[in-house]
């Protein structure tokens, strides 16, 4: 009478899990008569298989060797028991029930809290989703490129600074390729004004237009102002040559001609860059100090695809970005 009565109370807390082997359990324990001693064989075995239940399945793996330990030793040699050592095992019993209830219990909160938890972090990982595909999260994004034969930049762009155009003289043998925009405003640190012998040296360059139907020819000889220019939520900058309009999907920043330095005489190679269509000057010097020059760039038939190009045309550009 004993175990059964300790065994129904028990499986009154258990079957509260709601762990479907709980019920076989119960079945096969009870219904079948199988003995005690079986229970903790079971349990192991449920051990190793419900790793998320594991705590609780040892907890009541311990009650119940305690439970059977009772029963047997409070037990008489006829089979029956006293009404007080009955109500004992109940007490005990009642006893080891709550402290299992209470385990359960913090189980479920920390489970509850988990779950809490990991709501919040879903949560704000969809906002963080949203506000980068809404465009929110571009802070600090953007792009810059170089207007050249500019001193302002396009509605499209913010100015980040305007300078003077500025690359190698005709005549020099080494120094730099490319142009550059050199801002109105320099900042020096250690320096030497005496003119040294090894050294790279940069110049001014002036607009060679005389001899073209292109631009104006009062902005002949005269310096090439630059600006440099922001794009902001916008990734990358193009000049496409020989185009004065941009790929689908790209925003168009300005158009202009294709120019570099010249082939005649000794003058070095240098980068193309694409030169605004409306042209400014740099205000102050007119003088024609030939040094660092730009020319208008046409295309050559032969080596060059002929058409679409056509020999001896000046060669338009276009700045796009996206």
């Amino acid at each position: 009478m004993a175990k059964v009565t300790s065994l129904v109370l028990l499986f009154l807390f258990i079957g509260s899990c709601q762990c479907d082997w709980w019920t076989d359990y119960l079945r096969n324990l009870v219904n079948k008569g199988r003995e005690p001693t079986w229970a903790p064989d079971y349990l192991d075995k449920q051990l190793k298989k419900d790793t998320q239940n594991a705590a609780l399945i040892k907890a009541i793996q311990d009650a119940l060797n305690e439970v059977y330990e009772m029963i047997e030793n409070n037990t008489p040699t006829g089979g029956t028991s006293s009404g007080g050592d009955i109500k004992d095992q109940i007490n005990n019993i009642k006893y080891q029930l709550g402290v299992l209830d209470e385990f359960k219990k913090q189980q479920e909160r920390q489970n509850n809290n988990i779950d809490h938890r990991f709501t919040q972090i879903q949560t704000a990982l969809d906002e963080l989703y949203e506000k980068v595909e809404g465009g929110q999260g571009k802070a600090g994004s953007g792009n810059t490129y170089t207007r050249w034969g500019k001193t302002s930049c396009p509605s499209t762009a913010a100015l980040v600074y305007e300078g003077y155009a500025a690359g190698n003289a005709k005549y020099e043998k080494g120094g730099g390729a490319n142009f550059l925009c050199l801002p109105k405003d320099p900042e020096w640190r250690s320096y030497s004004d005496s003119k040294a012998t090894y050294i790279g040296r940069v110049f001014g360059v002036e607009y060679q237009i005389k001899d073209n139907s292109v631009y104006s020819t009062s902005f002949h000889d005269k310096e090439m102002p630059c600006s440099v220019c922001l794009i902001t939520e916008k990734s990358t900058s193009l000049m496409v040559p020989g185009k004065v309009t941009c790929p689908t999907g790209w925003t168009k920043e300005y158009t202009g001609y294709l120019m570099s330095q010249a082939i005649a005489g000794n003058r070095q190679p240098s980068e193309y860059i694409c030169v605004d269509e409306n042209l400014d000057a740099v205000d102050g010097n007119k003088a024609d100090n030939d040094q660092g020059n730009v020319y208008l760039v046409e295309g050559v038939c032969g080596s060059l695809k002929c058409p679409p190009y056509v020999g001896g045309r000046e060669l338009t550009c276009v700045v796009c970005s996206k």
